[in-house]
């Protein structure tokens, strides 16, 4: 079993992707290496991934790194509309 550590996403990973001067403030961003590596272990070249819970879209950005396929769903339209799309 391989053990990943990554800290809390630091103030560059949060805001990448936003526009100049826009913060993010949702409570649950990931790191971007953790999701880029989660991304490397689930993903696959022919599949699609789906993130149900965008969020802030740290999924999406990661999977879009990879060069993988992504959608992701969100119900707030605050976290979908000012923080998922523009970082994905």
């Amino acid at each position: 079993m391989v053990q990943v550590y990554c800290p809390k996403a630091a103030k560059k990973d949060r805001n990448a992707g936003l526009p100049e001067g826009q913060t993010n403030n949702h409570s649950t961003v990931k790191p971007h290496a953790l999701m880029r590596w989660l991304c490397r272990l689930i993903g696959h070249p022919e599949g699609r991934l789906l993130d149900p819970f965008a969020g802030s879209g740290s999924t999406l950005r990661a999977a879009r790194a990879e060069g993988l396929p992504c959608d992701g769903i969100e119900r707030d339209h605050h976290y979908c509309v000012d923080l998922a799309a523009p970082r994905a």
